[in-house]
């Protein structure tokens, strides 16, 4: 696993070192085949999503241990030993709770054994660490706003960056800041940094968080250009307007993990043709003979193989019918990956709707379309969106041009 810039050398190292060359000529069917070269290598690279926060595995850089308002709770203080542990967000929730940290080791290792206990359970010796996708679950229990910075230095100078901030209002906050896979406890906001970049147009800088919020709730980070008739705006994506109602999908579940793909296969049909013209004759016509459909699904990566009968109707008909199938097996693993942010709309949906009580009525009667229209709860429209990205997975043909289509 890669973790850091450690790791990758590490991977390139051995990628060097190894014998290429040597290992194809073991693959050799039989000694008849002869290795004549290795002309490319393919590296398939998989992302950790949400992957669980616990203790840095590289001690944290400078600018992070000499920054007065960072408790970095990498260490045991008293001992000055590496925690082995991954509990570095509730030693952050102890200690922002009033754990008297520097003089009592102790009272802080069974707070911390309290909160984790009370979120968590289980054995904190086998506990990995907690998600950005757990904080919204734990805010409920907590009762606590959880926002997430991270810093970066660039050219002796530092700058922070929001990696999540609650969409609740309650009246307690605790602050984070995240280096790698390593909470630290924030403890004062004002002092914490004085350059704040916004992570959508990435080019603006404030000089407070409150500045920052304020910018990223209108922010739309397009680039400003002048153009005739208006400025082109994209329309915004599902996530993107997920994220201005507050619920932050992460970047990686953004795109759509699965796909079907086919291959049609055909011959020249010579019979019963059209008659020719002065300027056009008929060889031949193409018609379908097979198609095979697969998916990256697990249970669809073996190819189907639909043959016609005679009926090219009825070949692209099944084909289609078991498109469907693996669409909706998609769909339903699309929901599980998603159920959590689902979960926040629903309950973002019904907070606004209380908050209206007799606007938005669903069994409201109405005189027409166009009535029913106006009278839908826009984060109604905003879950409908939501679902349909979930249920409609991509189609790719090969070589399917003007003639496939």
């Amino acid at each position: 696993m890669v973790t850091n810039q450690e790791d990758f050398n590490e991977f390139v190292n051995r990628i060097s070192e190894a014998d290429v060359l040597e290992w194809a000529r073991q693959q050799r069917p039989d000694t008849k085949w002869v290795v004549m070269n290795v002309t490319n290598l393919t590296v398939f690279v998989n992302k950790m999503t949400d992957h669980p926060i616990g203790c840095p595995k590289v001690e944290l850089p400078d600018y992070i241990k000499n920054n007065q308002t960072i408790i970095g709770m990498d260490k045991h203080l008293q001992l000055r030993t590496p925690y082995k542990d991954s509990l570095c967000f509730f030693r952050a929730l102890a200690i922002h709770k009033g754990v008297n940290y520097r003089d009592s080791p102790r009272e802080l290792t069974e707070a911390v054994h309290y909160y984790f206990d009370m979120l968590v359970g289980g054995n904190p010796t086998q506990f990995d660490g907690v998600t950005l996708g757990d904080l919204p679950d734990i805010e409920k229990k907590l009762e606590m706003n959880i926002n997430v910075y991270k810093l970066e230095e660039k050219e002796g100078s530092t700058v922070a960056e929001l990696v999540q901030r609650s969409h609740r209002a309650y009246t307690e906050v605790i602050n984070l800041n995240l280096f790698e896979d390593h909470f630290s406890l924030i403890t004062d906001m004002d002092q914490y940094c004085k350059s704040y970049k916004c992570r959508l147009c990435k080019g603006k800088l404030f000089t407070s968080c409150k500045k920052l919020h304020r910018h990223e709730k209108t922010c739309d980070g397009a680039t400003k250009r002048d153009f005739v008739g208006g400025v082109y705006r994209p329309e915004a994506t599902v996530f993107e307007l997920l994220e201005d109602e507050g619920v932050a999908v992460p970047e990686e579940e953004r795109y759509y993990p699965y796909r079907i793909v086919y291959d049609f296969e055909s011959y020249f049909d010579k019979e019963n043709l059209p008659d020719a013209t002065d300027k056009l004759e008929w060889l031949a016509r193409h018609e379908p003979l097979s198609v095979s459909v697969k998916s990256n699904l697990p249970e669809f990566t073996e190819p189907k193989w639909l043959v016609t009968d005679g009926d090219p109707q009825k070949l692209v008909q099944d084909m289609v019918t078991y498109m469907l199938e693996i669409q909706e097996a998609a769909k339903v693993r699309m929901n599980e990956r998603h159920q959590k942010y689902y979960d926040q709309l629903l309950e973002l949906t019904e907070a606004r709707k209380s908050c209206e009580p007799g606007a938005y009525e669903e069994d409201m009667e109405v005189d027409n379309e166009e009535t029913e229209k106006k009278i839908k709860h826009p984060l109604d429209s905003l879950k409908h969106k939501y679902e349909a990205w979930m249920a409609e997975i991509p189609v790719i043909g090969f070589n399917s041009q003007r003639n496939m289509t």
